[in-house]
């Protein structure tokens, strides 16, 4: 559940900046912005499909979302890379991959919380891990917001950003190591 509150923290901070990121400090025209926004939004459509498919085909979504999370601290640094010099193409190109990993986290995630349930509690499980998901959704936002003004760019905060899904790989090996639920374990029937 933790590796959700740091993912959505991520997801939200992107959703949230990017477009200000993108006018403000790259200082790109609005309509330009708008295009790489919608290509960032657009690739975690895409990505939110073939992360699933790709959980799905190897048997392993644990493995997957520790992808997905060195990717995503991946693509965050090369946000915080951005610059005037770049061009539009490159610019695109990066929010793409921002997008298919900060955007396309959410299936895997939420699959892999339904297999983990015990028998019947699919629905009260995922609920559950949904409420801690919204933590990161409510509380990432702002912490971004308050880290770029004290910085002074949000270039260097989406830079400190990057860091978050380290984090979560660790949680997610850390857990894999635990014993059940991890991609080598069986799963354990509850009554």
């Amino acid at each position: 559940m933790a590796v959700s509150i740091l993912f959505s923290a991520c997801q939200l901070s992107v959703s949230g900046y990017l477009m200000v990121f993108l006018t403000d400090e790259i200082g790109i025209a609005l309509t330009q912005a708008g295009m790489i926004y919608a290509v960032a939004q657009g690739a975690g459509i895409v990505g939110r499909i073939a992360w699933g498919h790709l959980a799905d085909r190897t048997g392993s979504p644990r493995r997957v979302l520790v992808a997905l999370a060195v990717l995503m601290g991946v693509a965050l640094s090369a946000a915080g890379l951005f610059g005037p010099h770049w061009p539009a193409f490159a610019l695109a190109a990066a929010s793409a991959a921002l997008g298919a990993t900060a955007i396309g986290w959410n299936g895997v995630y939420l699959g892999e919380v339904a297999r983990l349930a015990r028998p019947g509690r699919v629905a009260s499980t995922t609920g559950g891990a949904l409420f801690f998901t919204y933590i990161g959704v409510v509380a990432g936002p702002p912490a971004f917001g308050y880290l770029a003004h004290r910085a002074g760019s949000l270039g260097l905060a989406y830079l400190v950003l990057a860091t978050v899904p380290a984090l979560a790989v660790a949680l997610l090996c850390w857990g894999a190591a635990a014993g059940p639920g991890s991609d080598n374990a069986t799963r354990t029937e509850h009554p």
